[in-house]
């Protein structure tokens, strides 16, 4: 008997032993779920993620590109005043031209957000309303950066 109780204890306390592990990992999971709430409370600032964007993009472009195949806070337009944050340079129709692609890392991700959901939920007449507002924001605001062929823009979503 003496055998079988020192035999339920050692089960006992190794059970003990994985119940404590267990609770260690929820209480970082519980901490790791509170720093994800937390980002995203930041990056719902439409100012914030536009920075946090231009970030993460000049750091893809400076991983993938040589400094010569990109610039930051270019002119497109010779005689315009507007600058995009960064823009790759194509060759152009001549010799020795350049043209330049623009890339903005400040997307209309909320115009984009009621869109998707229109769509989620099957309403073609709120997915209709969505997209041409969606469509007027981007036309706004290529043509306020005095863009009006092509540009590329990149879409930041969290989680």
């Amino acid at each position: 008997m003496l055998i079988w109780i020192r035999k339920l204890s050692g089960s006992l306390n190794a059970v003990n032993a994985r119940l404590e592990e267990v609770h260690q990992g929820l209480g970082n999971m519980q901490s790791l779920a509170g720093g994800v709430g937390d980002l995203k409370k930041v990056l719902t600032n439409v100012k914030n993620r536009g920075i946090w964007g231009e970030m993460q993009l000049g750091n893809l472009l400076k991983d993938m590109l040589s400094p010569e195949q990109y610039g930051e806070n270019v002119t497109i337009k010779p005689r315009g005043g507007e600058r995009v944050e960064y823009a790759i340079k194509l060759p152009g129709a001549t010799a020795g031209e350049q043209v330049w692609l623009p890339i903005d890392a400040k997307f209309p991700q909320e115009d984009y957000q009621r869109l998707l959901v229109a769509r989620e939920k099957a309403s073609e007449d709120d997915a209709a309303v969505a997209l041409r507002s969606w469509r007027f924001v981007l036309k706004v605001k290529l043509r306020i950066l005095g863009i009006n062929i092509f540009a590329l823009l990149i879409l930041q979503t969290l989680l």
